[in-house]
């Protein structure tokens, strides 16, 4: 992935931070100012002082300092990719031909809400979702209110093992797995108490499974009902990622085969994932198989429907 920087630009703010930092000079016009803040990078003292000199000039009323600042961050920020939060302020001097350019990613932060994220979701590029997941910003900053860091960090790992994975098998739309597996585990952290209340109301067939399984129902009741997500893929995805059913695409055996072999999962799985990445589908059977060892060998009973006819269909030669 490569290196991005994330800018962030308001209108009519004083940048006391770019002051005290680069040491501009320069008196500021109140009506036209700019704050950015530039994560990830510790800035050297080339970089500092090529900064220092664009807004020695944007406050030259002679200088179009809209135009000047995107030419200079892209001579500064060769080969990288720049994310400009907000960017309605600068939008009308620029017009299209910088809008339109690969290098520059326009994205506006705004306060969470699930439906209208979803829309714009897959027009988004990868490295903009990682920045947004990784930082619990915007969308996954709701997403990570439902977690612990813990299961967060876990549900991010999942989700960016499944995203690669669905890339290195060319299958389409990888976000939509990415998306899958963050928001798998969305009830895990749910009061026990709680979750039977929505098993009893909603999934009432399935009360007697096993209580470690009952997340991945209170999982697809969040996701649809609080999170609006309404693709079948998704919701069925979550649905059965710990117990596994008899009828799984490839977004279901992507999801069920990450959650058990991300590397934060603490074991070495390196092997899996290898074999995941050249052919989800050998991987989800060697997972599987992996999975059904570790619960003899710990004497942990997962025979129930659900598990036994993944099995049945997917570990005894039945056809796909």
């Amino acid at each position: 992935m490569k290196k991005i920087y994330f800018l962030t630009t308001f209108k009519n703010n004083i940048i006391l931070e770019l002051y005290k930092i680069h040491k501009i000079t320069s008196k500021f016009d109140n009506n036209s100012l700019i704050k950015i803040f530039i994560y990830q990078e510790d800035f050297n003292d080339e970089s500092k002082e090529k900064i220092s000199n664009i807004f020695s000039l944007l406050f030259n009323k002679k200088t179009n300092y809209k135009i000047y600042f995107i030419n200079t961050l892209e001579n500064i920020y060769k080969n990288n990719k720049i994310i400009i939060n907000d960017f309605t302020y600068f939008y009308s001097s620029i017009k299209l031909n910088v809008h339109k350019r690969s290098d520059y990613i326009f994205y506006k932060i705004t306060n969470y809400k699930s439906q209208s994220f979803y829309k714009r979701f897959y027009k988004l590029p990868y490295d903009l979702i990682y920045y947004l997941s990784k930082n619990k910003l915007d969308y996954f900053k709701e997403v990570s209110s439902y977690l612990d860091d813990k299961r967060y960090n876990h549900s991010l790992s999942v989700a960016n093992l499944a995203y690669n994975i669905a890339l290195n098998n060319r299958l389409k739309r990888p976000l939509k797995y990415f998306l899958a597996g963050i928001l798998h585990d969305i009830g895990k952290n749910i009061n026990m108490e709680l979750q039977e209340s929505i098993m009893n109301k909603y999934f009432k067939k399935y009360i007697n499974l096993n209580k470690y399984i009952y997340h991945q129902f209170v999982s697809y009741y969040l996701i649809k009902n609080k999170f609006n997500i309404k693709d079948k893929n998704i919701l069925n995805a979550v649905l059965y990622h710990t117990t596994g059913n008899k009828n799984m695409d490839s977004l279901s055996k992507i999801v069920y085969l990450s959650d058990k072999i991300e590397p934060t999962r603490g074991y070495d799985s390196s092997e899996m994932i290898k074999q995941s990445m050249l052919n989800y589908k050998n991987g989800f059977i060697i997972v599987l198989e992996d999975s059904i060892k570790y619960y003899n060998n710990n004497n942990i009973d997962y025979h129930n429907k659900l598990t036994d006819g993944c099995i049945k269909k997917y570990l005894k030669g039945e056809k796909e």
